[in-house]
């Protein structure tokens, strides 16, 4: 009975896992991500941003971004000027890259980017990664120009719905089969 119930929720996993390149993946950031802005001081910063698999060298765009702390916000800029995409690779290596509206800063929209200087690295299927670590994300003005901040940064994947339910039928199926 219990490799029946293994046999089935590894099937369903499986097909539940197997990801459209439009299926939204969302990222909360982690406890001890910073902002440093242009007064030097480090300060707590949380959020989530949203992104899918958009082709290409594992490209992802991103759909919803929100990032906060006590002196700052960061909103995903949603003019068509914000062309940019995120990239990972085989090797493990990421850079992050978006245009964001800001409160707190002496500029209203600036880029943020780990490009090209400081790859980040994640966990996961290349498609769906589970973790992000970005150490060094610049924040400079997205017109060109020196750079007025950094965002060092960690986010881990908020599982869909479907993957918490299966979870769900998986404690029950096999607290079944244990009695």
């Amino acid at each position: 009975m219990i490799k029946k119930a293994i046999f089935v929720l590894v099937i369903v996993s499986t097909l539940t896992l197997s990801a459209s390149s439009a299926e939204l993946l969302t990222y909360l950031l982690d406890e001890g991500s910073t902002v440093m802005g242009p007064d030097y001081v480090t300060e707590n910063l949380t959020g989530t941003f949203t992104w899918y698999y958009s082709g290409g060298n594992a490209s992802f765009h991103t759909t919803d971004l929100y990032f906060q702390s006590d002196s700052f916000t960061f909103v995903l800029n949603q003019t068509p000027y914000n062309d940019l995409d995120s990239s990972l690779f085989p090797d493990g290596t990421c850079y992050f890259g978006e245009i964001v509206d800001t409160t707190g800063l002496p500029l209203q929209t600036v880029e943020i980017s780990s490009a090209p200087l400081n790859p980040g690295s994640y966990i996961g299927s290349i498609y769906s990664p589970t973790h992000l670590e970005f150490p060094y994300v610049n924040i400079f003005n997205h017109e060109g120009g020196s750079g007025i901040g950094q965002i060092n940064m960690s986010a881990t994947l908020v599982p869909e719905p479907a993957t918490l339910f299966l979870l769900g039928l998986g404690a029950v199926i096999l607290r079944k089969c244990k009695k």
